[in-house]
Protein backbone atom coordinates (compact mmCIF):
# COMPACT_ATOMS: atom_id res chain seq x y z
CA UNK A 1 0.00 0.00 0.00
CA UNK A 2 0.71 3.67 0.20
CA UNK A 3 1.68 6.17 3.11
CA UNK A 4 -0.78 7.58 5.06
CA UNK A 5 -4.53 7.78 5.44
CA UNK A 6 -6.62 4.47 4.72
CA UNK A 7 -10.01 6.34 4.09
CA UNK A 8 -12.92 3.87 4.23
CA UNK A 9 -12.18 -0.22 3.97
CA UNK A 10 -13.55 -3.72 4.45
CA UNK A 11 -10.82 -6.59 5.33
CA UNK A 12 -12.62 -10.17 4.47
CA UNK A 13 -11.61 -14.11 4.50
CA UNK A 14 -12.56 -17.59 4.44
CA UNK A 15 -10.98 -19.22 7.53
CA UNK A 16 -11.27 -22.71 8.27
CA UNK A 17 -8.69 -23.08 11.45
CA UNK A 18 -7.72 -27.02 12.46
CA UNK A 19 -6.91 -25.69 15.90
CA UNK A 20 -7.57 -22.38 17.03
CA UNK A 21 -4.66 -22.21 19.74
CA UNK A 22 -4.19 -19.25 21.17
CA UNK A 23 -1.63 -16.76 19.94
CA UNK A 24 -1.83 -18.16 15.99
CA UNK A 25 -1.24 -15.54 13.86
CA UNK A 26 -3.94 -15.01 10.67
CA UNK A 27 -2.94 -11.34 9.81
CA UNK A 28 0.16 -9.68 10.67
CA UNK A 29 1.10 -5.85 9.64
CA UNK A 30 3.91 -3.89 11.50
CA UNK A 31 5.53 -0.60 10.41
CA UNK A 32 6.48 2.72 12.14
CA UNK A 33 5.46 6.35 11.51
CA UNK A 34 6.60 9.68 13.10
CA UNK A 35 4.53 11.86 14.80
CA UNK A 36 6.48 15.65 16.16
CA UNK A 37 9.08 13.71 14.65
CA UNK A 38 9.06 10.79 17.13
CA UNK A 39 8.91 7.61 15.55
CA UNK A 40 6.27 5.51 16.99
CA UNK A 41 5.51 1.69 16.31
CA UNK A 42 2.58 0.01 14.35
CA UNK A 43 0.89 -2.85 14.22
CA UNK A 44 -2.19 -4.42 12.65
CA UNK A 45 -2.92 -8.62 13.87
CA UNK A 46 -5.58 -11.16 13.75
CA UNK A 47 -5.01 -13.52 15.92
CA UNK A 48 -6.71 -16.53 18.28
CA UNK A 49 -7.40 -15.77 22.16
CA UNK A 50 -9.97 -18.26 23.82
CA UNK A 51 -10.75 -19.62 20.82
CA UNK A 52 -11.92 -16.36 19.28
CA UNK A 53 -10.08 -13.81 16.86
CA UNK A 54 -8.73 -10.91 18.84
CA UNK A 55 -8.19 -7.82 16.52
CA UNK A 56 -5.70 -5.08 17.38
CA UNK A 57 -4.88 -1.75 16.48
CA UNK A 58 -1.48 -0.35 17.91
CA UNK A 59 -1.02 3.36 17.15
CA UNK A 60 -3.17 3.36 13.99
CA UNK A 61 -5.93 4.95 14.48
CA UNK A 62 -5.22 8.91 14.31
CA UNK A 63 -6.18 12.54 14.97
CA UNK A 64 -4.07 15.40 14.63
CA UNK A 65 -0.98 14.32 16.60
CA UNK A 66 -2.82 12.21 19.12
CA UNK A 67 -3.50 8.16 18.47
CA UNK A 68 -5.83 6.09 19.52
CA UNK A 69 -5.07 2.04 20.38
CA UNK A 70 -8.27 -0.24 19.38
CA UNK A 71 -8.24 -4.08 20.61
CA UNK A 72 -11.60 -6.36 20.23
CA UNK A 73 -12.73 -9.86 19.72
CA UNK A 74 -15.92 -11.19 18.31
CA UNK A 75 -18.41 -13.39 21.10
CA UNK A 76 -18.50 -16.58 19.33
CA UNK A 77 -16.37 -19.10 19.13
CA UNK A 78 -14.26 -20.47 16.28
CA UNK A 79 -14.81 -24.05 15.68
CA UNK A 80 -12.26 -25.87 14.07
CA UNK A 81 -12.83 -27.24 10.42
CA UNK A 82 -15.66 -25.47 10.02
CA UNK A 83 -15.53 -22.45 7.14
CA UNK A 84 -16.43 -18.88 8.13
CA UNK A 85 -16.59 -15.63 6.65
CA UNK A 86 -14.75 -13.06 8.51
CA UNK A 87 -15.47 -9.46 7.72
CA UNK A 88 -13.93 -5.97 9.00
CA UNK A 89 -15.57 -2.92 8.00
CA UNK A 90 -14.74 0.57 8.65
CA UNK A 91 -16.55 3.65 8.00
CA UNK A 92 -14.21 6.92 7.71
CA UNK A 93 -17.27 9.36 7.84
CA UNK A 94 -18.59 7.80 11.30
CA UNK A 95 -15.48 6.13 12.76
CA UNK A 96 -17.99 3.11 12.94
CA UNK A 97 -15.66 -0.26 12.72
CA UNK A 98 -17.47 -3.07 12.74
CA UNK A 99 -16.67 -7.32 12.87
CA UNK A 100 -18.49 -9.38 10.87
CA UNK A 101 -18.66 -13.31 11.57
CA UNK A 102 -20.73 -14.98 8.44
CA UNK A 103 -22.67 -11.63 7.68
CA UNK A 104 -23.50 -11.58 11.59
CA UNK A 105 -22.15 -8.78 13.96
CA UNK A 106 -19.80 -9.75 16.16
CA UNK A 107 -18.22 -6.68 17.63
CA UNK A 108 -19.13 -2.82 17.10
CA UNK A 109 -17.14 0.16 17.91
CA UNK A 110 -16.84 3.86 17.11
CA UNK A 111 -12.99 5.24 16.89
CA UNK A 112 -14.51 8.30 18.15
CA UNK A 113 -12.56 10.71 21.17
CA UNK A 114 -15.57 9.29 23.41
CA UNK A 115 -17.01 6.14 21.47
CA UNK A 116 -19.76 6.87 20.79
CA UNK A 117 -21.07 8.93 17.23
CA UNK A 118 -19.99 12.18 17.13
CA UNK A 119 -17.68 14.26 14.72
CA UNK A 120 -14.23 13.73 16.33
CA UNK A 121 -12.91 10.20 14.36
CA UNK A 122 -9.43 8.65 14.69
CA UNK A 123 -8.98 7.77 11.01
CA UNK A 124 -6.63 4.70 10.29
CA UNK A 125 -3.28 6.33 9.12
CA UNK A 126 -0.46 4.16 7.94
CA UNK A 127 3.51 4.49 8.22
CA UNK A 128 5.88 3.20 6.31
CA UNK A 129 4.74 0.66 3.58
CA UNK A 130 5.62 -2.75 4.89
CA UNK A 131 4.15 -6.92 3.43
CA UNK A 132 1.15 -7.98 5.25
CA UNK A 133 1.63 -11.44 6.34
CA UNK A 134 -1.12 -13.79 5.81
CA UNK A 135 -0.99 -17.05 7.96
CA UNK A 136 2.33 -15.97 9.73
CA UNK A 137 1.41 -18.90 12.30
CA UNK A 138 -1.51 -20.46 11.85
CA UNK A 139 -2.92 -24.30 11.29
CA UNK A 140 -5.73 -24.59 8.75
CA UNK A 141 -6.89 -23.16 5.73
CA UNK A 142 -7.52 -19.44 4.21
CA UNK A 143 -8.91 -18.23 1.06
CA UNK A 144 -10.77 -15.34 -0.46
CA UNK A 145 -8.45 -12.27 1.58
CA UNK A 146 -9.47 -9.20 0.17
CA UNK A 147 -8.68 -5.93 0.76
CA UNK A 148 -11.64 -3.45 -0.74
CA UNK A 149 -11.55 0.51 -0.61
CA UNK A 150 -14.92 1.38 0.45
CA UNK A 151 -17.24 -0.04 3.03
CA UNK A 152 -18.91 -3.54 1.80
CA UNK A 153 -21.06 -5.15 4.56
CA UNK A 154 -21.19 -8.99 3.71
CA UNK A 155 -23.96 -10.36 2.13
CA UNK A 156 -25.27 -13.41 4.42
CA UNK A 157 -27.00 -14.56 2.01
CA UNK A 158 -24.07 -15.67 -0.51
CA UNK A 159 -23.00 -18.83 -1.30
CA UNK A 160 -19.98 -20.32 -0.62
CA UNK A 161 -19.48 -22.26 -3.30
CA UNK A 162 -19.47 -21.58 -6.88
CA UNK A 163 -22.91 -22.76 -7.81
CA UNK A 164 -21.47 -23.87 -11.35
CA UNK A 165 -19.36 -26.48 -9.23
CA UNK A 166 -16.53 -28.32 -10.73
CA UNK A 167 -15.13 -31.52 -12.24
CA UNK A 168 -12.39 -34.43 -12.00
CA UNK A 169 -11.63 -36.70 -14.56
CA UNK A 170 -9.25 -39.73 -13.82
CA UNK A 171 -7.08 -41.22 -16.99
CA UNK A 172 -8.49 -44.24 -17.78
CA UNK A 173 -8.13 -47.63 -16.52
CA UNK A 174 -6.84 -50.51 -18.06
CA UNK A 175 -6.52 -52.38 -20.47
CA UNK A 176 -8.35 -55.14 -18.81
CA UNK A 177 -9.43 -58.86 -19.93
CA UNK A 178 -12.08 -58.83 -23.01
CA UNK A 179 -15.50 -59.45 -21.44
CA UNK A 180 -14.80 -57.09 -18.38
CA UNK A 181 -17.24 -55.51 -16.65
CA UNK A 182 -17.76 -52.67 -13.94
CA UNK A 183 -19.56 -53.59 -11.10
CA UNK A 184 -19.55 -51.49 -8.29
CA UNK A 185 -17.89 -48.35 -7.87
CA UNK A 186 -16.58 -46.95 -3.68
CA UNK A 187 -15.75 -43.59 -2.61
CA UNK A 188 -14.56 -41.45 0.10
CA UNK A 189 -16.13 -38.49 0.52
CA UNK A 190 -16.58 -35.01 2.12
CA UNK A 191 -19.39 -32.88 1.29
CA UNK A 192 -19.95 -29.90 3.07
CA UNK A 193 -23.62 -27.62 3.06
CA UNK A 194 -24.27 -26.34 -0.17
CA UNK A 195 -22.51 -29.19 -2.18
CA UNK A 196 -23.16 -32.43 -3.66
CA UNK A 197 -20.99 -34.73 -5.53
CA UNK A 198 -21.76 -36.95 -8.38
CA UNK A 199 -20.29 -40.19 -10.39
CA UNK A 200 -20.20 -40.86 -13.46
CA UNK A 201 -18.58 -43.51 -15.65
CA UNK A 202 -17.69 -44.80 -19.37
CA UNK A 203 -16.33 -47.73 -20.29
CA UNK A 204 -15.80 -49.32 -23.86
CA UNK A 205 -13.76 -51.36 -25.95
CA UNK A 206 -11.08 -48.93 -26.82
CA UNK A 207 -11.26 -45.38 -25.16
CA UNK A 208 -9.03 -43.79 -28.47
CA UNK A 209 -11.95 -43.84 -30.61
CA UNK A 210 -14.47 -42.04 -27.73
CA UNK A 211 -16.71 -38.93 -28.70
CA UNK A 212 -18.00 -36.28 -27.34
CA UNK A 213 -21.40 -38.17 -27.05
Amino acid sequence: GREGPTGSFTLSFWLNPSLAENGENVLSWRSSRNIENIPVYQMISAAFFNNKIEWTFTNIFSMSNSVKNISFSGKSMIIPNVWALHTLCFNEETGLLEYFVNGKTEALLYTTANGRENTDVYIPVLGIPADIEICPGFTGKIDDFCIQKSVLPPDYRQVRFNPGGAYFESKAIGPLLPGSRITALDALVDKPEQTDIQFFIRAGNNYHTWTAD
